[in-house]
């Protein structure tokens, strides 16, 4: 039987497993957040107030944190199902990035599946890192005034 693209088997990992469920969870709150933001938009209309707008940063925020999050789960998933061909390196965007410039002496990363896989994101992947980036490291938030 296949979930996804991952045979039954694959399922045998611990670290498979646990990191599907994880994928698995946050993307329904991942859609859940969406609804969350999309519905906050449409109440407050054309007018946002000091605390919407820290609201829904925030939310916004949450999202794309999420988003980044399912990647890392996903990038543990590729490394112990290519585990006997080599080592990936430890996040998803390290992985991504030598994918695209075909940086791996081993050739490893050139495998079609993990290349399909890379190429699927990159329409998405970079406001989603960029975005996660900038709210997680540069943002200093400014409580409004009480």
């Amino acid at each position: 039987m296949e979930i996804g693209r991952l045979a039954e088997i694959d399922f045998t990992s611990p670290i498979i497993h646990s990191s599907y469920n994880s994928i698995t969870r946050k993307s329904q709150s991942i859609a859940y957040k969406l609804e969350t933001i999309l519905t906050a938009c449409i109440d407050i209309k054309s007018t946002i107030n000091e605390h919407d707008n820290i609201y829904i940063a925030g939310e916004i925020g949450d999202f794309f944190e999420k988003m980044y999050s399912c990647m890392e789960y996903t990038a543990s998933i590729l490394k112990e199902l290519f585990r006997d061909k080599g080592t990936l390196q430890a996040s998803y965007h390290d992985i991504l990035k030598k994918i695209i410039k075909n940086e791996d002496s081993t050739k490893f990363l050139s495998d079609r599946v993990l290349v399909n896989f890379a190429e699927g994101t990159l329409s998405w992947y970079a406001i989603v890192h960029d975005t996660r980036s900038e709210e997680a490291h540069f943002t200093t938030w400014i409580p409004a005034n009480s």
